[in-house]
């Protein structure tokens, strides 16, 4: 059992962490924002890699409520809470908090990882404590309406769903990606994963109509972005003492950029940008055709739901969710 002593122990060492990031960043160089990416979205270099998944289904057209939204966050955010809960802890979260409406499941996959960065191992182990919170308020704020935990699956390596959203030539021979095998291949694994469900609370939030779910959104959002920031922080220094980082991790990014939903011509399709290089970092999470804004990124449900699924195409099931989610927001995007 963790208490709120250690609790409290994780999250000064989360920011001496934090304070240790950025002051190699200024040693290397002033932080700017970086938006280059090229011309191209990285659709080859994950077209091979793609998980089987149903075929292609006219995606139903809905009227979502803001309970509907809120329950597509909980999907998410139960597979997020799963994967970093899994990774810190071992096991699964409290079987209290994954009930309700819908076909019920259980995360298989994944494994408990111990690193000898302790600081990050601290910061790791804070996050998913508060992924599980997330849960929590999530429930409570959907109340009688609330859906259960899919089956999810959080595997590493060949056929995996990790491996499905990687790019196919990241990494020398073409070697199968699992996140669970190394710290650098955690730390690509982990943020990837982390940085799809901030996208998807941020892609909610304005479309929320009741101002005290809009609220508690935004301050789950504005946590996640802070786990963000401390992932990315970590991808970035790993990259210091192996620059050929930056590059696997910004070819990881188009991968996940071409499954958006949609290509470069599509006004809806947002794509992602990376962490930067050992001479400039790119902390916030930028829609790169836009960079200048600062501001987060934004992902649709159903542009998530194409990552989540490994799907760069309208279906319904895949990848992270092999039987799909609970509610009524469950189809991807048709990529156009």
């Amino acid at each position: 059992m963790i208490d709120n002593d250690q609790q409290t122990g994780a999250g000064q060492r989360r920011r001496a962490f934090l304070r240790d990031c950025t002051g190699a960043a200024a040693s290397a160089g002033a932080l700017t924002l970086m938006a280059g990416c090229g011309d191209t979205y990285g659709a080859d270099a994950v077209a091979d890699k793609i998980m089987p998944t149903p075929p292609p289904t006219a995606a139903p057209t809905y009227s979502a409520t803001d309970t509907d939204y809120l329950n597509f966050l909980l999907q998410i955010q139960y597979l997020t809470a799963g994967f970093f809960w899994r990774s810190a802890f071992g096991g699964s979260i409290d079987p209290a908090l994954v009930t309700g409406s819908g076909t019920a499941g259980s995360v298989t996959g994944g494994a408990q990882v111990q690193f000898a960065d302790e600081l990050f191992m601290q910061g790791l182990r804070e996050i998913a404590l508060e992924e599980v919170a997330r849960i929590g308020q999530l429930r409570t704020l959907i109340g009688t309406g609330v859906t259960a935990q899919p089956a999810i699956t959080i595997g590493g390596g060949a056929g995996s769903p990790f491996d499905a959203i990687a790019s196919q030539d990241a990494f020398p021979g073409s070697t199968p990606f699992d996140p669970y095998a190394s710290l650098e291949q955690y730390l690509l694994g982990s943020s990837g994963l982390s940085w799809l469900a901030t996208s998807a609370f941020r892609g909610v939030a304005f479309r929320l109509t009741g101002a005290a779910n809009r609220d508690t959104v935004l301050g789950l959002l504005a946590g996640k972005a802070h786990h963000d920031t401390f992932l990315r922080l970590a991808v970035w220094r790993a990259g210091l003492q192996n620059t050929a980082l930056y590059g696997i991790e910004d070819k990881m990014v188009l991968a996940r950029n071409a499954l958006n939903g949609g290509n470069g011509t599509n006004a809806v399709a947002n794509y992602e940008n990376g962490v930067g290089s050992a001479s400039s970092t790119t902390i916030v999470i930028l829609d790169i055709r836009n960079a200048n804004s600062g501001a987060l990124l934004a992902r649709t449900p159903d542009q998530v739901l194409n990552i989540a699924y490994a799907a760069p195409k309208a279906v319904a099931s895949g990848g992270f969710f092999p039987a799909g989610v609970n509610g009524l927001i469950k189809y991807s995007n048709a990529a156009t």
